[in-house]
């Protein structure tokens, strides 16, 4: 592919027309496209004295991205990379830039004006500037050691400590370094803040001594050695050598912007890491907050999730993503019932692959969970519902007492084990106990599915939903006539069906359980999923909602 300025030379010429129109003096560096393959241009903004020199780069598939200006560093405070000289004058979001409508020379026309304003007023917000509403931090501008990450807590308040000493943990990773901050303390040992437990248990690692500091302001070096001896300049102590085998922490804290026009407490980690016979090679480490508030904040209507406690009774291709997505969603507890192992077959449509095979999927999901969302606490139960025999050393623990733990203190039950007779009783017995139950599941070839939710008081019983079914004032899903398939190494038949199928009914119960913990008033308990036509052919997908009311031919509402 030739570059956007072979392609489209005119679009150069009249970019450059505009420029020099606008008075700008736009001067092309002709070895920059010569030998770099790049368009760079210089400007020279004539209002500001002395006039301001400026540079333009123009992205490979300009003009369907925006070209970006840069001036020399610390030109401005604001809306300015202090270290790459990058100026913000428009949003990240692309959509900011019309590939048709706008031109280089009229956002610096529009937007310019308003940078070089912002930064001359105390308040923009009352001088009528118009700003990207967004914070500015420091520590996103410093250029960190990729494949690495220092975990904390946003939430940490050191009140007036500036400086202590701290617990981390760490493991090299390919490339890079994982670093848990487990607590910091102050310069007499006492306890200030500590990573939740579930956290610091979810992580391997070896266990060292680190140091933490709070300065008044950003360093602002980009180079890692640099920011080294500017930190040992700045605070005591800092030079004395501190290492766990060759590597030495230091966390460093500053204010910064973290949301617009609000300034929080922002984090870097020094790494240290020490040579023989060398001085220590210096490192700049992203850090990353994991505190429970910082992982909700971009999920609010979970809210209700982070107190509750849901139980899932299978946890096949519909039941475990359920169960992956209510963890990722912050839920406080999970109970997952299910006897199976996992086949090699079934990761086709299952969440977790090939290392999975061969574990109870209870253990698998729950080890995953552990790993990847530690602020889910598992209970994995390994029991099959409805085993009857009369040897007390083959039955184990009955159904009633398993059930009994399973509903206890349970805000919601999802049964997804498409099985007609458990879905008959589970539904039957969280009525009878008052604990909301959602019964999804899947149809015959990925078809269809259908989520139902029974909450007493509210909606009928499971007879109920089967009688609007028969006379059709709920409809069926589609389902493939075809017949099940027995694959080969598998004792029993099973449906055949996608995941990019059926993860729709996975996803449709997580937001209907999320929806049941909120106790919002929605206008459907049945919703019935169509993704194929009476032929099998796909169609966009489709729900349907219903409400699930009371038939006057169910005997058994009748007599409660």
């Amino acid at each position: 592919m030739s570059p956007w300025w072979e392609r489209r030379p005119e679009r150069l010429q009249s970019e450059l027309k505009a420029l020099r129109d606008a008075g700008y003096e736009p001067a092309v560096r002709e070895k920059a496209r010569d030998e770099e393959r790049v368009i760079v241009v210089d400007l020279l903004v004539p209002g500001p004295n002395p006039p301001l020199r400026l540079h333009a780069v123009f992205p490979d598939f300009y003009p369907y991205l925006k070209p970006q200006v840069y001036g020399p560093p610390h030109t401005f405070a604001r809306h300015q990379n202090p270290f790459t000289g990058a100026l913000c004058l428009l949003g990240r979001w692309t959509g900011n830039w019309s590939p048709g409508d706008d031109t280089l020379a009229g956002i610096l026309e529009t937007q310019l004006p308003e940078l070089i304003r912002a930064n001359a007023v105390p308040d923009p917000i009352e001088a009528g500037i118009r700003e990207e509403p967004q914070g500015e931090p420091f520590s996103d501008y410093y250029p960190k050691t990729a494949q690495s990450v220092c975990l904390v807590d946003g939430a940490w308040d050191l009140g007036a400590v500036t400086q202590g000493q701290a617990t981390v943990k760490f493991s090299e990773v390919a490339d890079g370094i994982r670093v848990l901050v487990l607590q910091l303390r102050d310069p007499d040992g006492r306890t200030l803040v500590s990573l939740a437990d579930e956290i610091q248990a979810a992580e391997p690692g070896t266990i060292g001594a680190g140091r933490w500091v709070r300065l008044e302001q950003p360093i602002p070096v980009s180079d890692a050695d640099e920011f080294n001896r500017a930190l040992v300049r700045a605070v005591k102590r800092l030079g004395v050598r501190q290492a766990v085998g060759k590597h030495e922490f230091i966390l460093v804290g500053f204010p910064e912007e973290t949301q617009y026009r609000t300034w929080r407490q922002g984090w870097i980690l020094l790494l240290r890491q020490f040579r023989p016979g060398a001085n220590p090679r210096c490192h700049l480490v992203r850090v990353s907050r994991a505190g429970e508030g910082d992982m909700a904040a971009r999920v609010p209507e979970t809210q209700a999730l982070r107190r509750a406690t849901v139980t899932i009774v299978g946890a096949g291709c519909v039941g475990a993503p359920i169960a992956v997505e209510l963890a990722r969603a912050q839920l406080r507890t999970l109970r997952i019932v299910d006897t199976d192992v996992v086949e090699t077959g079934t990761i086709v449509r299952w969440p977790l692959g090939l290392p999975a095979v061969g574990q109870f999927k209870v253990r698998a999901l729950a080890d995953f969970i552990k790993r990847h969302y530690p602020g889910t606490k598992v209970e994995p139960y390994q029991h099959f519902i409805g085993t009857a025999t009369a040897d007390p050393a083959d039955r184990g623990e009955s159904d009633m007492d398993v059930l009994n733990r399973l509903l206890d203190g349970a805000d919601v039950l999802v049964d997804a084990t498409a099985e007609r007779g458990i879905q008959r009783l589970l539904s039957d017995v969280c009525l009878e106990r008052q604990v909301p139950c959602v019964c999804a599941h899947g149809t015959q070839g990925g078809w269809g599915g259908q989520v139902v939710r029974f909450v007493k008081g509210r909606t009928g019983c499971w007879r109920c939903l089967e009688l609007l079914q028969d006379d059709q004032t709920i409809l069926y899903p589609p389902q493939d006539p075809a017949s099940f398939v027995q694959p080969t190494g598998c004792a029993d038949p099973t449906f055949v069906g996608a995941a990019f199928d059926l993860t729709e009914i996975s996803l449709a119960t997580a937001r209907m359980v999320v929806s049941t913990l909120r106790r919002l008033d929605l206008t459907w308990d049945v919703q019935i999923l169509r993704l194929r036509d009476d032929r099998g052919r796909p169609i966009p997908g489709t729900w349907d909602g219903y409400r699930l009311v009371h038939h006057p031919g169910c005997r058994q509402c009748a007599a409660q």
